[in-house]
């Protein structure tokens, strides 16, 4: 899972400094919660806590996350995964 998000880094980072612009010190956390299915795709992914308090961080990341593919999980099923991404502006 980790190599997955890792891949698109660039994705996360866009829509952290897309808001970053207009509040110079946005910093703090998002945690998506997102599920997994048996093929790969994530099936659904929302924003849930964090303390970022920027909801079109948190809804932009979402909106990102539903659109990647995953190894099919071991066994098949589903997997349910609460990923927390941690911001902070470059000094």
């Amino acid at each position: 899972i980790r190599r997955v998000i890792r891949l698109h880094t660039r994705e996360v980072k866009y829509c952290y400094e897309r808001e970053l612009i207009k509040n110079n010190t946005l910093a703090g956390k998002v945690i998506v919660s997102f599920t997994i299915s048996g093929t790969g795709a994530v099936v659904a992914a929302s924003a849930k806590g964090g303390t970022l308090g920027n909801a079109a961080v948190s809804a932009c990341i979402a909106a990102k996350v539903r659109r990647w593919i995953f190894p099919e999980p071991n066994g098949g099923g589903i997997v349910r995964v609460n990923y927390p991404f941690v911001f902070a502006p470059q000094k």
